[in-house]
């Protein structure tokens, strides 16, 4: 048997740990870009989001740091339509493409990406 105060402190620990009605919501399936019908350079651009691998490992950082770093590594033209979140992530991936990275980085943020006139763009999740 357990002591009184550590049953009392499990109880607790699980309450925390339970996830809260409307803390949590369900992500989409894909990004907004995976479904548009994409013609010329905004296909290329969709080709190199899901051929293009990297490897990330961000600790404390702004989301908005982050994409820098993608931009850069792919030379893709990444807009921000969104207002940017102030808050700090830490993101950690090996060997993905960097549509999946976008994904995973964006849409647990409320954004999603589309891809328009040649540039991919961050915007609200509808």
């Amino acid at each position: 048997r357990f002591a009184p105060e550590t049953a009392a402190r499990a109880k607790e620990l699980v309450s925390e740990l339970t996830p809260r009605p409307g803390r949590w919501t369900r992500l989409p399936d894909q990004a907004a870009w995976r479904s548009q019908k994409l013609e010329g350079a905004d296909f290329e651009i969709a080709r190199k989001l899901d051929t293009s691998k990297v490897d990330l490992a961000f600790e404390a950082s702004k989301p908005e740091d982050i994409l820098g770093f993608i931009r850069e590594f792919t030379e893709l033209k990444i807009e921000w339509q969104a207002k940017a979140p102030d808050r700090e992530v830490t993101f950690k991936l090996l060997d993905l493409p960097v549509g999946q990275c976008l994904e995973l980085l964006l849409l647990p943020l409320g954004l999603d990406l589309r891809i328009e006139k040649g540039a991919v763009l961050i915007v609200e999740r509808k």
